[in-house]
């Protein structure tokens, strides 16, 4: 598997949002509002909450030079829909990086799908190109045999390749590929060797990962863990999952969910994947992103340390398990 050498540090990506609303790419290639939003991650933490990068680089000239890169949506930016080339200025300026784009969720079967929502697919791979991206992230909700969805994942992960990028799989309680190893049965049966798994902390406790047969969860590589994201839960799942997932998650540090044995755990196992924050958060989204990425850098640094992450300078960069 061909997985960029970036340590632990991942710093950017663009959101592609497919779930209730549809957009596509104009006809003048500028991307539209309601359908990018730019995200980035910490230089020193590895994590970054979603928050306003034309706030915290300079709209309100205020800086946290504890991070190489803030994200969230430009909005301003974007409500001028922004070229590839101008948004990659904006990354520039803020002293960003894309490094993964998000979320293909098309690619079980071409037959069951709208021209739209394929498209939606075609246009998350153009941006990793175009942004110089290295990661993809992908789900898939629809209930496909094995075979099915292995055919749809290798196509993706062909594509991807084209775009010098890899595929990260990431499981939902609530989707068809709920579990880690049921991930990892796909991947492995696309036989793609740029296929990876995507780790979520919030989907590894709701899913109950930790409760997976050993044997199973040793049967991933450690290597074929493109990601790691890191947030937390409240003390009892909402009866939708997908709403608490969507609209509830919490700091690192600051649930219920079991962090600190999920990242022990990871790294016994010689996991060396990126780590960042992505706490989907309607309070958090609510208040000051700059208090909100102070919040997730300090909770995030406080997890990686209490989980025994080393804190070489500068930024865990060189830093190993």
């Amino acid at each position: 598997m061909r997985i960029p050498d970036e340590g632990f540090v991942r710093c950017g990506r663009v959101d592609r949002q497919c779930g209730h609303r549809r957009t596509r790419r104009p006809r003048d290639g500028s991307y539209d509002r309601h359908a990018w939003r730019l995200f980035a991650d910490t230089q020193r933490s590895h994590a970054a909450h979603r928050g306003s990068a034309h706030s915290m680089c300079g709209g309100r000239d205020r800086r946290l030079h504890r991070y190489r890169a803030l994200g969230r949506a430009l909005p301003r930016a974007l409500e001028d829909r922004l070229s590839p080339a101008a948004i990659s200025g904006v990354v520039a300026e803020h002293g960003l990086e894309v490094n993964e784009v998000e979320l293909a969720a098309h690619w079980g079967d071409p037959a069951a799908y709208s021209e739209d929502e394929l498209d939606s697919d075609r246009t998350v791979v153009r941006m990793a190109t175009e942004l110089g991206a290295g990661r993809i992230h992908t789900t898939m909700s629809q209930h496909f045999p094995l075979d099915t969805l292995a055919r749809g994942l290798r196509e993706l992960c062909c594509r991807a390749a084209d775009a010098g990028a890899v595929v990260a799989l990431e499981y939902m309680p609530y989707a068809a590929i709920d579990s880690a190893t049921r991930a990892w049965q796909v991947i492995e049966a696309s036989g793609a060797d740029n296929a990876g798994l995507l780790i979520d902390a919030w989907h590894w406790q709701r899913a109950h990962t930790a409760d997976e047969p050993e044997s199973a969860l040793r049967a991933i590589p450690a290597a074929r863990v493109a990601a790691i994201q890191l947030c937390d839960t409240l003390p009892e799942p909402l009866p939708d999952l997908r709403r608490e997932a969507l609209h509830c998650r919490q700091l690192p540090g600051h649930g219920a969910a079991a962090l600190i044995p999920m990242l022990r755990r990871l790294a016994r196992h010689g996991v060396r994947a990126p780590i960042a924050v992505e706490v989907v958060s309607d309070e958090l989204d609510a208040q000051d992103p700059y208090l909100t990425a102070q919040q997730a850098y300090a909770s995030s640094r406080t997890v990686l340390h209490d989980s025994g992450r080393p804190s070489g300078e500068p930024g865990f960069r060189d830093a190993h398990w």
